[in-house]
């Protein structure tokens, strides 16, 4: 009989977080981790009634994410009282034929550990090449670096016909919404429940955690900064894609231009 992996306390509080950020169903979370679907549930009520002394002796950090969670939870359910995001800004990749560049570009952000703490990869991909044309590292979840990431990539690649992501508040926000319209760019969202909508950005940042990420154990911003910026270059430049006809985004991207190192 195979035995039952124990947790560590702070393994549970990453775990916990994952869940809290909503970026998958429970079912997936605790399919990736081979924890019962029912665990997780408990381990979440746990942690939220006793924040960091449930789970990690870093009280005062566990206990910024989850006031950080909770005041993204309490906006977002403000603004689908008032009307549905899904309905103002529908899925519109469903069928679509993506035949070149800047014609869809996706949205995400995903949680870094690191030894001690975490940080927050905000991406933005282009559906046809693989290609990241922007990113950004930021220790919150604030819409700051949404919009500044947003702003370098128009910059430095042009606009995209139409940007997708989910419907977190970075992307429901006035300023965001206010950025898309005035830049004439589509806003498409996912689906509720539906993780497969945005799954080029989410393919990129599971090769980039089972890749990179995981392998090491980071002390500093610094160190997780540079390190994100060796590994979009080389994922930009050096590595082929086999639905690229094994070549790098770049190549894909830009064709017979001059390419760029570094996207962010």
């Amino acid at each position: 009989m195979e035995k039952r992996r124990n947790f560590t306390p702070e393994e549970k509080a990453k775990i916990v977080i994952e869940v809290l950020r909503e970026e998958k169903t429970l079912n997936e979370i605790a399919a990736v981790h081979d924890v019962h679907p029912n665990q997780l549930s408990r381990w979440k009520t746990e942690f939220l009634s006793n924040a960091g002394r449930a789970f990690s002796k870093e009280t005062d950090e566990i206990e910024k994410v989850k006031q950080s969670f909770d005041k993204e939870k309490d906006e977002l359910l403000r603004q689908i009282g008032q009307l549905s995001y899904e309905d103002l800004h529908p899925y519109l990749l469903r069928g679509l034929k993506i035949d070149h560049q800047n014609q869809v570009w996706s949205i995400d952000i995903t949680y870094c550990r690191m030894k001690h703490g975490f940080m927050y990869l905000v991406a933005i991909i282009d559906w046809y090449s693989r290609y990241i044309v922007g990113f950004s590292l930021s220790n919150t979840l604030e819409k700051t670096s949404v919009i500044e990431t947003i702003k370098k990539a128009i910059g430095r690649h042009g606009t995209p016909e139409i940007m997708n992501s989910d419907q977190g508040s970075q992307f429901t926000n006035d300023e965001y919404i206010s950025l898309l319209k005035d830049n004439r760019i589509k806003i498409s969202m996912d689906g509720k429940s539906r993780a497969l909508d945005n799954q080029r950005i989410e393919r990129f940042f599971r090769s980039f955690k089972w890749e990179k990420l995981y392998l090491e154990e980071y002390e500093t911003g610094h160190q997780l900064r540079e390190m994100v910026h060796e590994y979009i270059g080389h994922y930009n430049n050096k590595r082929p894609h086999q639905s690229l006809h094994y070549k790098t985004p770049a190549e894909y991207h830009f064709g017979d231009r001059e390419q760029l190192s570094a996207a962010g």
